[in-house]
């Protein structure tokens, strides 16, 4: 089945080397080598490779943890992440409580709490 997701929210599991490939040597991410990555945002389009997203927010491995939110506007550029580079993909029908959903993630990625 092939499912549009143009203007749905999305989860996305990565490692740091993909992330590093998918958002570049963007000074507000410093990653660590090794570590496991969970991102949240908003489907833009298609490509034949991927998707591109705006990114909302990137779950950070501990230490220290916790979460780097961004604030999408038109001056931050979208992001193409190939399929191949996604450990999981989460489809978000319900985006009321996107917190509570990140809340699980982190902690089962072993990633702690978010910033209250």
């Amino acid at each position: 089945m092939d499912l549009d997701l143009t203007g749905r929210m999305v989860g996305i599991t990565m490692t740091d080397a993909n992330l590093k490939s998918a958002i570049g040597l963007h000074p507000e991410f410093r990653l660590r080598p090794g570590a496991i990555y969970q991102l949240y945002g908003k489907v833009l389009g298609h490509a034949p490779v991927g998707l591109w997203l705006e990114l909302h927010w990137v779950g950070k491995p501990t230490p220290p943890g916790g979460v780097q939110h961004l604030e999408p506007d038109e001056r931050m550029p979208a992001f193409l992440v190939q399929w191949p580079w996604a450990i999981t993909t989460t489809l978000h029908l319900d985006t009321s409580d996107t917190e509570a959903w990140l809340r699980r993630q982190l902690e089962g990625l072993g990633l702690g709490e978010p910033p209250s």
